[in-house]
């Protein structure tokens, strides 16, 4: 009979060991918590506070936050949404008190923004759309304090893929491919193996016409090709950054550049040849008439109804055949049906006489 009432003394006791009380516990290091406990282990509802300011009140799994709860810190930023094993992931609200102030709501994954969520910046700005790692990544939008928004495919923060640019009355300016917040234009991006990003025109698999290679965030071409190598007018910018190209606070952070080089002029066989204009070998493209005389500054160009008409639209660049080697630059300013005005872009005026060939630059 002992030992029966001895059993049940013991049963009794461990089982108390593991119920959930309530109570405060409290640490050397003047750590504090009070609330639901197991074992001296929060676990259940419960506050705790430390000396330096940060403080948690909520739900506790084995002694870490999990669940919902509210999470402060000493600068007064706070977030109150989901706890997995001590860390943010899933819904939540982080206000922000660096950068002037900021706010997200949306998803976290591993303490970070990811998946569907929007960031309001003190300024006015926001962004909502899809996240990955605390980086605007994937679908989105962004809209500046002026109205202007910006609704396409972002990566590591950084406009980059296929988007458009529109204004606050919704009218859309730009529309194409970016790479790396830059707006290339029209055309689809080509990735390659060893990491390069192509934007332009391509004939049979390779950069052919007009386009802009990324070699990396730091060295791009912008200007002809051919047959997969730089050909033509071109220029090639390598850029040295005095710190990381991006930066989770903004957008881009292209203020931060420590030098910058350019290789701008002509293009042979993948290699630059120079400044100036190009010289025999140049492509040319269709002839589309003759140079008829000059108006003012304006150099005027017959031809007719096919190809001023069609061909001429106003920015359209075009090539004068001077002879002997030596070309002139013209950009049609004012089209008409058979007459186009032109404005010169490169070359000698000295150069352009009254009947010579003119072309539509590739």
């Amino acid at each position: 009979m002992k030992k029966i009432i001895f059993l049940c003394v013991m049963c009794a006791l461990l089982s108390s060991c593991d119920m959930v009380k309530d109570g405060t516990l409290t640490w050397n290091d003047g750590i504090k918590y009070v609330g639901q406990h197991k074992n001296g282990i929060p676990h259940g509802n419960g506050t705790y506070t430390s000396p330096d300011g940060n403080k948690y009140s909520g739900e506790w799994k084995d002694g870490e936050p999990h669940g919902q709860g509210t999470y402060t810190w000493p600068d007064g930023a706070i977030y109150v949404g989901q706890f997995k094993n001590g860390i943010k992931n899933g819904h939540g609200t982080l206000t922000y008190t660096d950068f002037g102030g900021r706010k997200y709501v949306g998803q976290f994954k591993d303490g970070a923004p990811h998946g569907e969520g929007t960031m309001t910046y003190n300024e006015g700005t926001k962004y909502t759309g899809q996240w990955e790692r605390g980086y605007f990544d994937g679908q989105g939008i962004y809209i500046w304090t002026n109205g202007d928004k910006y609704t396409g495919q972002w990566r590591y923060s950084v406009r980059y893929g296929q988007g458009a640019m529109s204004d606050a009355s919704g009218v859309v300016f730009q529309k194409g491919a970016y790479l790396y917040d830059e707006y290339i234009g029209e055309g689809e991006i080509y990735t390659y193996p060893g990491g390069e990003e192509y934007v332009g025109q391509i004939k049979d698999g390779k950069p052919h016409g007009h386009g802009t290679m990324f070699y990396s965030e730091e060295k791009k071409y912008t200007g002809q090709w051919k047959d997969g190598k730089r050909d033509g007018q071109g220029k090639t910018t390598t850029i040295i950054y005095k710190g990381d190209y991006l930066d989770l606070s903004t957008t881009s952070n292209r203020d931060n550049i420590a030098s910058l080089t350019s290789e701008e002029g002509i293009y042979r066989d993948d290699k630059y040849i120079g400044k100036g204009d190009e010289k025999p070998g140049v492509n040319l493209g269709a002839l589309i008439g003759f140079i008829g005389g000059f108006d003012g500054g304006d150099v005027v160009v017959n031809g007719n109804k096919d190809t001023i008409g069609t061909q001429a639209p106003m920015g359209r660049a075009l090539i004068v055949n001077a002879n002997n080697g030596q070309y002139v630059y013209l950009q049609s300013t004012f089209p008409m049906q058979t007459v186009v005005k032109c404005k010169i872009t490169s070359g000698d005026r000295s150069l352009i006489k009254k009947g010579m060939k003119v072309y539509l630059k590739p």
